[in-house]
């Protein structure tokens, strides 16, 4: 037997157990908990109805932002791409590394639109929302009233200043060493794309997406009497997102939470009320893909 499979049988391995160790700690920590979860979680059902209002906007976000950054000459409806938008993120839950981007191609696919051009739109959005946090965190870090965040803000800076000079040389080597690679020239429309940096009247709605996700964190931790700031709002925001980008687990399950649950826990918060913030946070999501499946009609 060649020594590939055994290597991706033990990376599938790896990740299940990890998956299944957090998921495991958080089953724990309930059942030990779970009658100060399930008494904290009803007395704040009001903050899931908020919560859950702010999570769809933020999907009409990202998928306004999405028929925005897509080439095509004639768009799907944005009502039916938010419906496959809700659909893709329930299907996140089946499996690791986001496998709702293939029920997005498939979507745009009836639409006449190719696997590489979605492709392409995907890869900027990624770099879009990469850019975007870079100076979110600059900004929230400075005002942070915690001293370690201060050196994350002062990298953020640089980070965010220089990575549209990284995307130029970028762009400069991909061209030079596209005469000279194969491969690099078969791709190079794709990678392109991804090393030039979008037009700035796209960056309004990925911003929007910071902002209302700060937002509804914001809302959530106080509604839990957890004395959190916006500054640290936005840095919550950041992480989480950013975390969401690799989701080695089922749309991120287990690592999102952890970071929800220990931040709560930080601001002030017993495990009982940590554990219910992060649970509601989580039903806010899946709440809100519901509700878009089920009351967004697709365009006829």
């Amino acid at each position: 037997m060649s020594k590939a499979p055994i290597f991706e049988l033990l990376r599938k391995i790896m990740r299940w157990v990890l998956y299944l160790s957090v998921v495991a700690l958080f089953a724990f920590l309930f059942y030990k908990h779970r009658l100060e979860v399930m008494n904290t979680f009803i007395a704040h059902g009001w903050v899931l109805l908020y919560a859950t209002a702010i999570t769809i906007l933020g999907f009409s976000a990202q998928t306004l932002n999405f028929l925005q950054l897509i080439e095509a000459s004639k768009k799907p409806p944005f009502q039916d791409t938010l419906h496959a938008w809700a659909l893709a993120n329930i299907v996140n839950y089946l499996g690791p590394f986001q496998p709702g981007i293939a029920v997005r191609m498939a979507f745009f696919k009836r639409h006449g639109i190719g696997v590489a051009t979605t492709t392409r739109a995907t890869l900027t959005q990624l770099q879009l929302s990469f850019w975007v946090a870079t100076g979110i965190a600059a900004v929230a870090g400075s005002f942070s009233h915690y001293e370690p965040v201060r050196p994350v803000a002062f990298f953020s800076a640089i980070l965010f200043f220089l990575w549209p000079l990284w995307l130029r040389i970028s762009h400069l080597a991909l061209l030079w060493s596209s005469s000279h690679i194969e491969f690099i020239d078969r791709h190079k429309s794709t990678l392109i794309l991804f090393f030039t940096l979008a037009p700035t009247r796209t960056l309004l709605l990925v911003i929007s997406q910071y902002i209302l996700g700060a937002l509804s964190l914001y809302v959530v931790y106080w509604g839990f009497h957890a004395q959190i700031n916006l500054q640290d709002a936005f840095l919550l925001a950041v992480a989480s997102t950013l975390s969401t980008l690799v989701a080695v687990t089922p749309n991120n399950l287990g690592i999102q939470d952890a970071l929800y649950g220990y931040s709560a826990h930080l601001y002030g918060l017993t495990v009982s009320e940590a554990l219910s913030l992060t649970i509601l946070l989580r039903l806010a999501h899946i709440l809100a893909c519901g509700l878009i499946l089920l009351w967004i009609r697709p365009y006829r």
